[in-house]
């Protein structure tokens, strides 16, 4: 099963199992959309919701990003099903909400919205779900940390650099930066690691 292409997974899944042809005779496929004014033009922008499915909203649900072909996607799915209740071509505050306001009373369900650390989520998230307690996902902390972490490491390194004798002779002195340079090198991986998962060379 796994050792198939990408493609066939692709054709199975849009001419087999999703609801795709059948959701374009019933005129359900892409019958919501929203439209975004550009303030500066007058410019209506219409643009449809890939999936918008009312009844995938439930307790706990999970909003994200994902960028496909260069675009910006916002993609609403239901963290306990693992179902998509929307998708739509837009990661600003305007397009997400215009998005999410159409579920109406359907968010008054949601109890808890992981999201990552977007100002744009929390923004539309506090407007429409005011009673949903916002979780950032673990993922994206993690991340962060690590991010921080990495940057220190970087730092004591170029502050080490800058201590090397300028000429071609090494002292004592430049052995020793050398030698830490060298453990913050082999260190990069064991930082995101838990000390019981670290091998031998990384102890």
């Amino acid at each position: 099963m796994f050792c198939q292409k990408v493609k066939t997974f692709y054709h199975w899944y849009k001419h087999h199992l999703s609801d795709y042809f059948s959701d374009i005779e019933r005129g359900l496929w892409c019958s919501e959309k929203i439209e975004l004014v550009d303030i500066e033009t007058g410019f209506i922008d219409e643009r449809p919701l890939y999936v918008f499915k009312s009844e995938n909203v439930g307790q706990n649900m999970s909003i994200d990003d994902k960028f496909l072909g260069g675009d910006g996607f916002t993609i609403l799915s239901n963290t306990d099903t693992g179902k998509i209740a929307m998708m739509v071509e837009s990661v600003n505050s305007e397009g997400v909400h215009a998005a999410m306001e159409k579920f109406g009373d359907h968010l008054q369900k949601v109890k808890s919205i992981s999201m990552d650390m977007s100002a744009v989520y929390s923004l539309v998230s506090d407007n429409l779900m005011p009673h949903a307690t916002q979780v950032i996902d673990k993922y994206h902390v993690i991340k962060y940390v690590y991010d921080a972490v990495c940057n220190v490491r970087k730092k004591i390194r170029k502050n080490l650099a800058s201590n090397l004798s300028k000429g071609k002779k090494k002292t004592a002195q430049d052995k020793q930066i050398l030698s830490e340079i060298e453990l913050l090198r082999r260190v990069r991986h064991a930082i995101t690691q838990s000390p019981d998962k670290w091998s031998q060379k990384m102890k």
